[in-house]
């Protein structure tokens, strides 16, 4: 690997999430009386790290596959990992245009966000632009890679500025890559705008920054003091990084690492921003990624997106739209696997639960080896065994839920849907936690380390049976959530408790319409 240290003042290559405007283009969701095309126009990459599916041009398609995988193999690099091991499980994003992402987050053009990053029990996936969601898609990637590999309880302006940091690489081709480079508007936004105060930005999370005025330079000023930080001060960093991994104060921490105060770390910033603005060339011998790309079946342009819809809506009227237009493009390919699991999902959680379960029913006598048919089975007995009255039914729902999630796992194994499902559906049984318990529930974090569930499910368990201290190191990172949310708050709860020697806690049951902060 070498490496080139070069200055830029005005340079970038791409507007960041927080100002991507995404264009309105006059196409609605689904069009059921489109007729179905001979060929689907979407195509799937699946690569060492990526499972790359895109409506475009296969030429584009290649081209981001390429350039996601030189940015994983340059986080591997630059941060200690051998980039010959692959992920434990290959991240699933989607490519597409505006239309397209207004499937999966109706309101983007709204909001003005060229892309999204979900991790829930059901999927963990990521949906950008074609065209303009670069940047975005390289700002969650980070997340998703610190998350799997280095979980850790950070304040909120180190998480975001580092994300905003690597945000703006640019790949540019025979392994060369670029970091570090700022954005133009960033420059000209931090110029013309009065900053949301250190002590402020350092101490707290995105959600609590109650002045508009602050939130808009949040991720500005995190990049920033990033930026100014390892560009300028590397070892103070990594002193920085380690003091509040620790449980530091953030802003006294940084204080004590570089020997200043606050006052003189914002003219620092000030004189930095002036200045050359550094960024790092690297040079990497990376592997040609060895892929194909596959056309998928003409049920996809009408249901890919929407089938991933219906693993992330959270309002009461996009719950209320799914099952309809569902139904209307499950009818146009009745013998489709994608549209029979699509319809059946979408019955189950939105529509009718009876119509669902029978459609799931006939989707894993057709396909007995449907990983997701058999996960939405499983929870689906879960959650009845939940609300049954009479001990013995519970127990015979169970049973059931478990006999689909062992298929599951025998299909494909070490599936953290599937291991997270068998571990939740121990809860509350005879001898719960045993230590086959505990293992499948740290199995079920180190598979999902993002997976807020996971972490929650494995501390409660780890607190039954006294060992509160692994609970809080495993709460730590969910309570310091910079976007907050029911989660993290569950999470604040629990390491009291824990801190306070319990074993357990009440906990508010989440409200059905409860709806998280999407990621930016």
């Amino acid at each position: 690997m070498s490496i080139r240290i070069l200055t830029a003042r005005a340079v970038g290559r791409g507007l960041t999430a927080l100002w991507i405007a995404v264009a309105v283009l006059a196409l609605g969701l689904v069009s059921a009386s489109t007729p179905a095309q001979a060929q689907s126009r979407w195509k799937v990459a699946e690569s060492r790290n990526f499972l790359v599916h895109s409506d475009g041009p296969e030429r584009e398609l290649r081209d981001w596959v390429a350039k996601l995988e030189t940015f994983d193999f340059m986080l591997r690099s630059r941060l200690g990992l051998d980039p010959a091991v692959p992920a434990t499980r290959r991240l699933p994003i989607y490519l597409t245009d505006a239309a397209g992402l207004r499937v999966i987050m109706p309101d983007a053009d709204r909001r003005g966000v060229a892309g999204v990053y979900f991790a829930n029990e059901e999927d963990t996936y990521a949906v950008a632009l074609r065209l303009g969601g670069e940047a975005v898609l390289f700002h969650e990637y980070f997340h998703h890679f610190m998350h799997q590999n280095f979980a850790a309880a950070y304040p909120a302006w180190l998480v975001e500025g580092f994300a905003e940091y690597y945000s703006t690489a640019e790949v540019r081709g025979d392994g060369v890559i670029e970091v570090g480079r700022p954005d133009p508007r960033t420059l000209e936004w931090l110029a013309r705008t009065e900053w949301i105060p250190l002590e402020r930005l350092l101490s707290q999370r995105y959600f609590e920054v109650r002045r508009p005025e602050d939130r808009a330079t949040f991720y500005p000023v995190s990049w920033l003091m990033t930026h100014w930080l390892l560009s300028e001060k590397p070892e103070q960093m990594a002193a920085y990084m380690q003091a509040v991994g620790r449980g530091g104060d953030p802003a006294r921490s940084l204080e004590e690492v570089t020997g200043l105060s606050l006052v003189e770390i914002e003219r620092a910033l000030r004189r930095h921003l002036r200045g050359s603005m550094p960024y790092v060339r690297l040079s990497y011998e990376v592997p040609e990624p060895a892929f194909e790309v596959r056309t998928l079946p003409t049920s996809a342009d009408d249901l890919l997106l929407l089938n991933q819809a219906l693993k992330t809506s959270s309002t009461p009227e996009r719950r209320a739209q799914l099952p309809v237009l569902v139904r209307a493009a499950a009818a146009k390919h009745p013998d489709d696997l994608l549209a029979r699991r699509a319809l059946g999902h979408a019955e189950l959680h939105f529509g009718d639960r009876d119509v669902g379960e029978d459609v799931l029913h006939d989707v894993v006598a057709r396909w007995p080896e449907d990983v997701e048919a058999l996960q939405l089975l499983g929870e689906a007995h879960l959650s009845l065994a939940d609300e049954a009255d009479a001990p013995e039914e519970a127990a015979a729902l169970t049973r059931e839920a478990r006999g689909y999630l062992s298929r599951a796992n025998a299909a494909r194994s070490s599936d953290y849907v599937t291991v997270g499902l068998l571990a939740r559906s121990r809860v509350g049984m005879e001898g719960y936690p045993s230590v086959n318990d505990l293992n499948t529930w740290i199995v079920a974090v180190q598979l999902a380390p993002q997976l807020a569930e996971a972490r929650i499910g494995a501390a409660q368990a780890l607190m039954l049976v006294d060992r509160q201290p692994e609970a809080i190191i495993l709460l730590r990172p969910l309570a310091a959530s910079p976007h907050g949310g029911g989660a993290a708050e569950t999470a604040a709860r629990l390491i009291a408790a824990a801190e306070a020697g319990q074993r357990s806690v009440d906990l508010p049951e989440t409200p059905e319409d409860a709806e998280e902060e999407a990621p930016q």
